[in-house]
């Protein structure tokens, strides 16, 4: 095998270690966005007066005692989330970024 060929094989190889290292990285700012927009949601929700609150959590027939999200509900809770992901994976582009050009 000629050196060219093996520069090519030696770079997608490092590619697909990327590739693999950034769906690491995503799967787990995912996990984190879910985490903290359920936390950000709830004490939202619970700091509402219950009119107020209706309008975004009901009782859930299915599961006595506990609730579901309305429409309006479910909106928030996914705009909280997705802003919470994107932010963190905003921020691991840049580290990411950084690191790439200190090894340039």
């Amino acid at each position: 095998m000629n050196e060219g060929m093996q520069n090519l094989i030696e770079i997608d190889e490092l590619e697909n270690k990327v590739y693999q290292l950034e769906k690491k990285v995503n799967d787990k700012n995912f996990d984190i966005a879910c985490q903290l927009a359920d936390d950000l949601y709830f004490k939202f929700i619970d700091s509402l007066h219950d009119d107020i609150a209706n309008e975004y959590v009901v009782a859930d027939e299915d599961n006595i005692g506990g609730t579901k999200n309305t429409e309006k509900g479910s909106e928030l809770y996914w705009d909280i989330e997705n802003t919470i992901k994107n932010t963190l994976d905003k921020k691991e582009s840049e580290v990411s970024n950084e690191k790439m050009e200190s090894l340039l």
